[in-house]
């Protein structure tokens, strides 16, 4: 359960969905609350929480980025699939062979 549920007395499992709108509509609502000065005022950090959202996607599209390329990186290897993958494909050609299917020749070019 997230922090933000936890704050608001939600017992239930909830959701990734709901988890994800429930953090967004409370942060976005400290920051509304934060921009009109409700808390207090602002001063020379006016600028600053205005700025606050893009710095926020700017961030996570950052870790995102770092994430994909991360994972993308340390993929492992899977020996046993690839050889698994491989007699599927033959099956299928042997398959299509036997269906009367022949292969274009990728030189040829078609008309």
């Amino acid at each position: 359960s997230s922090p933000v549920a936890k704050i608001f007395g939600v017992t239930h499992q909830m959701k990734r969905w709901q988890r994800f709108a429930l953090s967004l509509v409370t942060s976005l609502t400290l920051w509304l609350l934060l921009l009109n000065e409700v808390f207090f005022p602002l001063g020379q950090y006016q600028d600053t929480i205005k700025a606050l959202p893009l710095w926020v996607l700017i961030t996570f599209g950052s870790y995102s980025l770092f994430i994909v390329s991360w994972r993308l990186m340390f993929f492992p290897e899977c020996p046993a699939a690839a050889a698994h993958l491989e007699k599927q494909r033959s099956q299928a050609q042997k398959d299509l062979k036997a269906k009367g299917y022949v292969k274009p020749d990728p030189k040829q070019k078609s008309n």
